[in-house]
């Protein structure tokens, strides 16, 4: 009998990075059943940056080459990754400029900080394969196999690169982490017998404020085993008793494995995503109608269009309950069809901007049209808090305008504000000069920045409606933060396909990649295809699946587009 090979993605899949969250479902659909899933962006920075990682540990301890040359950190073709299932080392990617530019200068503040240094006895890159279990009834052995980035003679060391500081893991939950838990087990396997540093060298990809975090966390070697035989190794028995119970052959039995402790970010949350089972799970579709779904985009060569798919996804659905055939699916929708959404990225040549609302407040002469930090503020330029909007001065610095220091600013005898232009000055916001009163007549009260700000909102949403055009149909369903459980034969869509789909019109029409778009603009794009998006999503009655998304960012700007045209918004009561 084969051996059962696991691996620490695997499990972290299955029963999450601290062993007791993850999926048993999407593990099982995943790595035995082999179902297959929408294809997702290679990690070309991690692993160009990875690469950088090993060039300069893989030099000897004086940092030379096996020339006995100063190795070359970023020779010529280092910004490539190359498949490495191609024999004709196809490129599949390569970073931008910008990010070029970042990993310079996180590879540059590692090393000036202390935190790269090539320990004599250090490990690059290791593989390690390791049997943990023999089945005593069917004698199956499972072996696990992992990719260490780092080993020293005291420590075990991973790499992370990281949006943002919050997804570092702490000193804490480093010893309760399944991947360098498994690691350091491995390492006390092969004979080591001291104390134990795990470390998780995290490389912040912020390009205002690039920054390189070091966690650590020391563990015994009692601890470790004790880790091991409480967590590690009941998870990986159980995934060894799911692979023989339930083999490939037995995929429509997968109601009998349990679903996740935790649904709601497990379905919705995963790396970001919607799982991409939630459909089976949901009730939504077989795994038959799972299995074509992809088999025929394979074999059209993914000439459908999001919501072509949908519609043939949910009339096949229906014909398998109602025992009623259809009328085929057109592939080629009529010409200028708004629903065609795939068809107008492909031919669109130009994203004509969607017109924006009459912005009839004061604003400082810092402003920049369209930002949104100080939309809601009644005083353009401003944030809530009275100072100077920081994303109008970066973009005003960056089209050569002047920023706010570079002006002051006061109320006249009218409680106008009267801005100077004073190079190199620091303003601040000032408070109202407080007017003098004559005895015996009441003072005028002064709206306050809270009245104001309701009173324009107020104003917004009853010009609003007048800009949204009915649904032609049945309508769509928007879920924020949450999913569903039971819709009939409707096919659920992730805001994130929609929002994928956008981004490329908005590419082709201005010819640059989204990296490349100023961001500002990159929004108006997006709001230029939200009409045409919704009335697709309203003919074809979808219920699209969004988990919250962070202010500011094109997701945030589709979801909320489409919140005004949905029939139906469902939102977590957490969010």
């Amino acid at each position: 009998m084969k051996d059962f090979w696991v691996s620490i993605s695997a499990l972290e899949n299955a029963y999450g990075k601290d062993g007791k969250s993850g999926c048993v479902r999407r593990w099982w659909f995943d790595k035995i059943c082999k179902l297959p899933q929408p294809a997702r962006p290679a990690t070309i920075f991690g692993d160009v940056f990875h690469a950088v990682m090993a060039r300069f540990y893989l030099a000897d301890d004086r940092g030379l080459n096996v020339a006995g040359k100063p190795v070359d950190l970023y020779p010529a073709g280092w910004k490539s990754v190359k498949s490495k299932f191609s024999k004709t080392e196809e490129v599949i990617g390569e970073i931008s400029d910008l990010d070029e530019t970042l990993i310079r200068t996180l590879v540059d503040k590692a090393i000036a900080d202390g935190y790269m240094i090539r320990e004599h006895g250090r490990k690059v890159e290791c593989k390690r394969t390791r049997t943990l279990y023999t089945d005593p009834i069917t004698g199956q052995k499972m072996t696990w196999i992992g990719y260490i980035d780092l080993e020293t003679v005291r420590s075990v060391e991973d790499h992370k690169t990281s949006k943002s500081t919050k997804y570092i893991v702490s000193a804490k939950k480093l010893k309760k982490n399944v991947q360098m838990m498994m690691y350091a087990y491995d390492k006390y396997e092969r004979g080591h017998f001291d104390d134990l540093w795990l470390k998780h060298n995290n490389y912040i990809k912020d390009y205002g404020d690039p920054q390189v975090i070091q966690r650590l966390a020391e563990v015994s070697k009692e601890y470790v085993y004790n880790y091991y035989n409480t967590i590690l190794l009941p998870r990986f028995r159980d995934m060894l008793r799911y692979s023989q119970k339930y083999p490939q052959t037995e995929v429509e039995r997968w109601r009998d494995l349990p679903p996740p402790n935790n649904s709601e970010r497990e379905c919705n949350y995963h790396y970001g995503h919607s799982c991409p089972f939630i459909g089976i799970c949901t009730g939504q579709c077989d795994v038959a109608l799972y299995r074509a779904k992809y088999d025929s985009i394979r074999k059209a060569g993914n000439n459908m269009s999001m919501i072509e798919e949908i519609k043939a996804r949910n009339a096949k659905a229906m014909a398998a309950t109602t025992g009623v055939t259809p009328l085929p699916v057109a592939t080629t929708p009529p010409q200028n069809n708004p629903m065609d959404i795939l068809k107008k990225i492909q031919t669109q040549k130009v994203v004509a901007p969607a017109p924006a609302p009459a912005d009839d407040r004061p604003k400082a002469p810092w402003h920049f049209p369209g930002c949104i930090a100080c939309s809601d503020n009644p005083y353009g330029g401003f944030n809530s808090k009275g100072s100077a909007c920081e994303i109008c001065d970066a973009q005003s610095e960056q089209h050569g305008q002047l920023k706010s220091t570079d002006y002051t600013w006061d109320y006249d005898e009218e409680n106008n504000l009267v801005f100077t232009p004073v190079p190199g000055a620091t303003p601040t916001f000032p408070e109202k000069a407080v007017q003098e009163t004559p005895v015996g007549e009441k003072s005028k009260k002064v709206k306050t920045r809270k009245a104001r700000t309701k009173k324009q909102k107020d104003t917004q949403a009853q010009e609003a409606p007048a800009t949204i055009p009915a649904p032609t149909a049945g309508g769509f369903k928007l879920l924020i933060g949450c999913t569903f459980f039971k819709a009939n034969s409707v096919v659920p869509v992730t805001a994130d396909d929609v929002l994928a789909e956008a981004l490329r019109a908005v590419e082709i029409a201005s010819g640059k990649k989204v990296t490349e778009i100023e961001h500002f603009a990159l929004l108006q794009g997006i709001d230029a295809q939200i009409p045409e998006i919704a009335q697709a999503l309203s003919l074809s009655g979808a219920w699209v699946v969004s988990f919250q998304p962070t202010k500011g960012t094109a997701l945030d700007r589709l979801v909320d587009g489409l919140r005004q045209y949905a029939d139906m918004v469902i939102v977590n009561i957490g969010m």
